[in-house]
Formats: C-alpha cells, sequence, structure tokens
C-alpha cells in the first residue's frame, strides 16, 4: 500500500468522523419525539433526552427511555441558547427553498414558503394583491381571524345562505367583485365545522361571472361536499328549496333565475378553478334578468355532505 492510498483512506475517516459528529450533534438538537428542531422553550427528562414544548404536553414519559416527567418540569436552557445562535435550513430545502432561519421562525416561514407543496396565497388569487397570507397548513383560528379581521368578509354559520348581491353590478353596468363570505356550517359533522370561501367575480374581457364554493379548512379532510347555487331577485326561494321543480314555469311566477350544483372545491383545486370556472354566467343574463327591475338581487347557497362521489366534479 503506497502513501498516497495511506492518505486517501486517512481523509475517508475524517471525512467520516466528521460526518458522524455532525449527525450526532443535530439529533441532539432535535426534540426525540417529533424529531423537529425546538421553536420555543425546550425540556428534559431526568436522563436529558430532548423535547421541545409542544410534545411535552401530551406525554407523562419519555418516549427515548420511558422515565416518568416531574410534576417541575426540566428546562435545557444550555441548548436553547446555544440553538438561539444558529441559523437553520428551511423544512422544504429539498424542493428549493434556500432561506436561513431562526428556530423560532422555522413553522411560520414554512406555512408561507412558495417551496411549500400546500401552500395558496388564495387571498393574492382572489383579488388582494398586497396580502400575502396562504391556506392549507394554516390553523382554523388563522384563517377566521384573517378574513374577518383583515378583509371584513361576513360569517355565516349555516348550511342555507343567502346572500345580497345587488351591489355586484353598478347601475352602469360597471362589474365589481364582491367580499369573500366565509361560512362555517355547525350543521355539518362533529366537533370544529368546515369552513368554506364563497367568492364571486367578473371576468371583463369574456364578459362572464362566477361564484365559487373553496372547502378551505376541514379536520376531516376525506369528506366531500356538494353547493347549489340559485340565482333569484326574489326573497322566497329558502323556503322552496332547490328542487329542480323551481326551474320549470313562467319565471314571473318563479323566482329562481338560474340554479346549478357543483363540488365544494379543495385547496388544491382553487388554484385552476379559480382562472377557469367551469360554471360562468353571461354578464348580459345578469343586467337583464338578475338585476334588472326594483327588486334586490340573491345568490342562495345550500352546502351538503356527500354521501358518495355522485358528482364528477373534482373536489379531492
Amino acid at each position: 500500500m503506497n502513501i498516497l492510498t495511506c492518505l486517501e483512506y486517512f481523509l475517508l475517516f475524517l471525512l467520516f468522523i466528521q460526518f458522524h459528529y455532525c449527525y450526532k450533534m443535530t439529533s441532539f438538537r432535535r426534540c426525540t419525539t417529533c424529531l423537529a428542531i425546538p421553536e420555543q422553550e425546550i425540556y428534559q427528562c431526568s436522563n436529558r433526552h430532548v423535547v421541545c414544548s409542544s410534545c411535552i404536553e401530551k406525554l407523562s414519559t419519555c418516549q427515548q427511555c420511558g422515565v416518568a416527567y416531574s410534576s417541575s418540569r426540566i428546562r435545557n436552557r444550555v441548548l436553547e441558547i446555544e440553538l438561539d445562535g444558529l441559523e437553520f435550513d428551511c423544512k422544504y430545502k429539498e424542493r428549493g427553498c434556500d432561506e436561513k432561519l431562526k428556530r423560532a421562525e422555522i413553522s411560520a416561514h414554512a406555512k408561507s414558503c412558495s417551496c411549500n407543496p400546500d401552500y395558496l396565497n388564495l387571498c393574492e388569487m382572489i383579488g388582494y394583491a398586497d396580502c400575502k397570507f396562504s391556506v392549507g397548513s394554516t390553523s382554523r383560528e388563522e384563517i377566521l381571524s384573517h378574513f374577518v379581521d383583515m378583509h371584513g368578509s361576513d360569517m355565516k354559520f349555516c348550511s342555507n345562505i343567502k346572500i345580497n348581491i345587488s351591489g355586484f353590478i353598478s347601475d352602469d353596468n360597471v362589474p365589481s367583485v364582491t367580499l369573500p363570505i366565509i361560512a362555517s356550517p355547525a350543521d355539518l359533522g362533529e366537533g370544529d365545522s368546515p369552513l368554506f370561501l364563497i367568492h364571486g367575480k367578473i371576468n371583463s374581457p369574456l364578459g362572464f361571472a362566477s361564484w365559487i364554493c373553496i372547502r378551505i379548512w376541514d379536520e376531516e379532510p376525506t369528506r366531500k361536499y356538494q353547493v347549489a347555487f340559485s340565482l333569484t331577485n326574489d326573497e322566497t326561494t329558502l323556503q322552496q328549496g332547490f328542487s329542480n321543480d323551481n326551474l320549470t314555469g313562467d319565471l314571473d311566477e318563479n323566482p329562481i333565475l338560474l340554479s346549478w350544483i357543483v363540488n365544494a372545491y379543495s385547496i388544491k383545486s382553487a388554484k385552476y378553478v379559480l382562472d377557469t370556472n367551469p360554471i360562468n354566467i353571461p354578464v348580459q343574463f345578469l343586467v337583464d334578468s338578475v338585476f334588472s327591475g326594483e327588486t334586490a338581487a340573491f345568490l342562495d347557497v345550500k352546502i351538503s355532505q356527500m354521501k358518495s362521489a355522485s358528482i364528477n366534479s373534482d373536489a379531492s
């Protein structure tokens, strides 16, 4: 074995030692339960196994060695100080994010990271150009607070919703966009009710209007919903319901002018259907039929849970 070969083996040995040291040091900095870098207070068991503040709330014993946590929790302030002086990669680095973050910034950045596969800047897509709020990995409380406080959205707590759209088109026939409605039907499912966003917009160049319902939060993501829309200029629609019988007869005797049923779209589908909604209504039809006369114009929305995948539209 020549000198060059011995040197190469020695360098490989040094690289192995360095890699092993870095791996061990990295593992010591992570919570032994969720394996994440702790972003807040750091605790440990009596055998010094690290646990983050979120996990320790759910545990009575250390998941590494089985030792019970004492009533007076042991804080690892040395590790807190060490981690506060470091920067960490975004969790989506492998997807192309090069951000360097303080430990307290990791989760907040991940929610709005453009490399997050669940990231969707829904506010920007529905017309709030300067709003960078994202949905997809956001809590129910954060979504509600944002849309109500920041955008003045109305809250509806039932599955049968009547929306006054009389101002959707102004007197000089100039289209406008309605404020998004957040629906949280308490009669759908158990626990925290799902959240839906109902949004209307005008495609001015093509002269079409459309309304869409997006499921923006649900504790049971596998559930599917369908949405019945009806345009009317009479307040008796909700009492008459959404049956096909309402679509027949003389329009003067029947308040429903147009009705359609689609699926409540998912967050992942929203980016596509907001641009190419499958149901587009000519603005001129709205001007001549829905917004004509002195009666108010309404959009009636009924959200219901699907028992089976009976509609072919995408709701996943």
